[in-house]
C-alpha cells in the first residue's frame, strides 16, 4: 500500500491534479481526508461520486472497516484533534522535544487516520490512496508508519492566481473569506509553503516539487512522471494530450470540480493576469515575489 499526500496551499490545483490520477485503476482518490469528519459526516457533504458522505457505499463500507460503523465514528473528537495539526504548528518540531510535544497534542489521530487509509485501501483494492489534506503537520508521523509507503508532492501556484481564486470566492459570499485580504493571503502563500518545505526537510520519505503551471501545461507527461515515480503502471485513458476520459471519484469536499466527469480538458487557468485588480497583483508580489521566484515565477 501506498499514500500519495498533496501538500499545498489551498486553490493551488489539488483537485485537478487529484482528478486526473484517480483515473488509474490503482489510485482511490479520497480528497480531503481530513474533513472527513465535520464536513463529511457532520454536514454529510456529497461524495465526489454525488452521494452524500453517510449513504455513500463505498464510504460506509471503508468506516465499518475502520471504526465498526458510520454511526460509531466520533467525528466530533477526530475534528478536534485534527484542528491541532495546523501549520502554524511546524516550527514546534524544531524544538528539543518537539516532535514529542506535537504527537502529545494529537493524540490518537494519526492513527486513526492510519486506520482510514489501510480501510480505503482494502474496500478499494487500489495500490495507491491519495489524500489532499494539504497541511503538512501530520507528514512527520506518517513517515516509515509499517502499513504504508509515504509519496508527498509539494504542490505551488503562482502566488498571484491562488489570490485570484480567493478573491473570487470572497467575492461569492463565503463566510470563511470575508476577512481576507491580499496581504493576508500573500504571508499565509509564504508560510504555508515553507513550512511544507521544513517538514520535507526533516522527513525521510520520497517527495517532489510540481508547479500548477507545469501539470497543466503538459498534463499526460506529469501524470505519467507521477505514476511511474510510485511504481504504478495502469494507464490513464487520454484521448489526446490535454484531455482524458474522467469517471466519478469518490473524493471528500474540495473544489466543484472534483464532480467533472465525461471528456475533459486539462487547461491552464491564468485568469488572473487579466481579471485580477493590478493593485491586488501588485501587492502579492511585492510580498510573495522574493519566496515565489525561488520556484521559477517571475514578476511579468
Amino acid at each position: 500500500m501506498k499514500v500519495l499526500f498533496i501538500a499545498s496551499v489551498e486553490r493551488s490545483g489539488s483537485t485537478i491534479l487529484q482528478n486526473v490520477l484517480a483515473q488509474s485503476e490503482s489510485v482511490f482518490a479520497a480528497g480531503e481526508v481530513r474533513n472527513l469528519w465535520d464536513r463529511g459526516l457532520g454536514d454529510n457533504r456529497p461524495c465526489g461520486c454525488g452521494t452524500p458522505i453517510r449513504e455513500c457505499s463505498v464510504w460506509t463500507s471503508v468506516l465499518r472497516e475502520a471504526f465498526g460503523g458510520v454511526d460509531l465514528v466520533d467525528a466530533r473528537q477526530m475534528a478536534r484533534l485534527r484542528d491541532r495539526a495546523r501549520a502554524r504548528h511546524v516550527p514546534t518540531l524544531r524544538l528539543p522535544f518537539g516532535k514529542t510535544l506535537v504527537k502529545h497534542r494529537l493524540g490518537e489521530y494519526p492513527e486513526a487516520l492510519v486506520g482510514v487509509y489501510r480501510s480505503i485501501a482494502s474496500v478499494s483494492g487500489c495500490e495507491v490512496v491519495l489524500d489532499t489534506s494539504k497541511s503538512p503537520l501530520l507528514l512527520p508521523f506518517l513517515v516509515g508508519h509499517a502499513s504504508f509507503e509515504l509519496y508527498v508532492i509539494h504542490l505551488i501556484r503562482d502566488p498571484r492566481g491562488v489570490e485570484y481564486s480567493f478573491q473570487k470566492r470572497k467575492v461569492s459570499g463565503h463566510k470563511r473569506l470575508k476577512d481576507h485580504s491580499t496581504a493576508k493571503g500573500a504571508l499565509h502563500w509564504i508560510l504555508m509553503n515553507k513550512a511544507i518545505e521544513d517538514v520535507l526537510g526533516r522527513v525521510d520519505c520520497m517527495s517532489m516539487t510540481l508547479r500548477y503551471e507545469d501539470f497543466t501545461e503538459r498534463p499526460r507527461e506529469c501524470s505519467d512522471i507521477i505514476l511511474n515515480w510510485m511504481g504504478v503502471e495502469s494507464a490513464l485513458p487520454w484521448t489526446n494530450g490535454v484531455s482524458l476520459h474522467m469517471t466519478p471519484t469518490h473524493t471528500i469536499v474540495g473544489s466543484p470540480h472534483r464532480f467533472n466527469t465525461g471528456n475533459v480538458a486539462i487547461r491552464k487557468d491564468e485568469k488572473w493576469r487579466t481579471l485580477l485588480p493590478r493593485e491586488n497583483a501588485s501587492r502579492a508580489w511585492r510580498i510573495a515575489g522574493s519566496f515565489a521566484k525561488r520556484y521559477g515565477y517571475q514578476e511579468s
